[in-house]
């Protein structure tokens, strides 16, 4: 699959979360608490923690997902090969019903499910 139509495919996987957690498709941005698990080289670094994670549509051709692994006790979550901000420029995001998403990259899987309101 091309790199295009990879960020496409999951900038709209971002969208969907978007739509699913807001009820309306032109909104463009969530913030809440989620239950977020990440995988570094297929070894489990983070289990099922509550975290706050913030997506957002940025109007033309991306979406970012913004993880707060430090104020919520990772304050050495890149020495754990995590990243705070990613992007569906350079990762790939599928939309995990009812309200998750995940996210891969090199070398790591990032899984999480919004809480319900």
């Amino acid at each position: 699959m091309s790199n295009a139509r990879r960020s496409s495919e999951s900038t709209y996987a971002v969208n969907d979360l978007i739509c699913a957690m807001t009820g309306h498709r032109d909104t463009g941005y969530y913030s809440g608490m989620a239950t977020v698990s990440a995988d570094v080289n297929g070894s489990t670094v983070v289990d099922h923690q509550d975290i706050e994670v913030i997506v957002k549509f940025d109007g033309t051709n991306y979406s970012t997902i913004n993880i707060y692994w430090e104020e919520h006790g990772y304050k050495n979550y890149r020495a754990l090969g995590l990243y705070g901000q990613m992007s569906t420029q350079y990762q790939e995001v599928f939309f995990v019903p009812p309200r998750g998403l995940k996210i891969q990259g090199s070398p790591y899987v990032v899984r999480f499910q919004y809480k319900p309101e």
